[in-house]
């Protein structure tokens, strides 16, 4: 359909539909709404415009109904030029129909006004629903990451001590382990010493001195016999304790600088 003939088409359409209201609302008592109603199926059935180019007539009509109803039914006669032009496909006999329609309804037309705006208000939040509902879900979620960040923040200041607590401990585990190299090398120079003594010993069996240095020395044997027992057991628990440290430090220093 060209733009003429279908402005045309809608200009009497408009024509139609405002002849129909006034027919119903002021003849046969019809609400606002019902006419409204009554008048898009009728043209519905008498033209070939679409539904949505009726609704459109529809809309139109009832935002002029509304100007006329709030503005037109107390201007002045001056003002019904002015008026004119701000509506949609107005004529002088077009004015009288709503002016007959406006006089007994204005009430009921302003009402019926408002509940479109609500429904359509209506609409428009039930459209948004969905956007409302993802808004809550993300404040909630950021409110969550939030907590848990300050949470985090607080660890990782507990952990900062912690760690200096691991090296504190550390440094005191390389202390200890000073300690007992020297033991092991003090134990070694007297395996060494009795040694040379066995083997002066061994080659003059006759001399006393020997034989006494060598009582002492046998001595002087088991209890290192002793020591080494028990320096034995530290050094398994120190060796057991070195491991485990090291390789929970290792994981953690990997982990660290793999998520870094």
């Amino acid at each position: 359909m060209k733009s003429n003939e279908l402005k045309e088409k809608l200009q009497d359409t408009y024509q139609t539909m405002v002849e129909s209201i006034e027919e119903l609302v002021n003849k046969e008592g019809k609400p606002l709404s019902e006419a409204f109603s009554h008048a898009e199926d009728k043209i519905s059935e008498l033209t070939e415009l679409s539904r949505e180019e009726i609704q459109e007539v529809s809309e139109g009509v009832k935002d002029d109904l509304q100007f006329f109803a709030e503005a037109l039914v107390k201007a002045k006669d001056e003002y019904k030029a002015k008026i004119k032009l701000d509506m949609h496909y107005i004529s002088d006999s077009l004015l009288d129909s709503f002016a007959k329609i406006s006089d007994s309804n204005t009430a009921q037309l302003i009402a019926f006004k408002n509940k479109l705006k609500q429904e359509a208000q209506a609409v428009s939040v039930d459209a948004h629903s969905k956007e409302h509902y993802e808004h809550q879900t993300w404040h909630d979620d950021r409110t969550l990451w939030l907590d848990e960040i300050a949470l985090w923040k607080e660890e990782h200041n507990t952990a900062l001590v912690k760690l200096q607590q691991i090296e504190q401990a550390i440094k005191e585990h390389t202390l200890l382990l000073d300690e007992h190299a020297q033991v092991i090398q003090q134990h070694e120079a007297q395996d060494k010493a009795h040694e040379t003594v066995l083997a002066e010993t061994e080659q003059d069996p006759s001399s006393q001195i020997l034989a006494v240095e060598d009582e002492k020395q046998a001595t002087q044997h088991q209890a290192i016999g002793e020591e080494h027992k028990k320096h034995a057991q530290l050094h398994h628990e120190l060796k057991k304790g070195h491991l485990k440290t090291i390789s929970l430090v290792n994981k953690l220093h990997q982990q660290t600088v793999k998520e870094s």
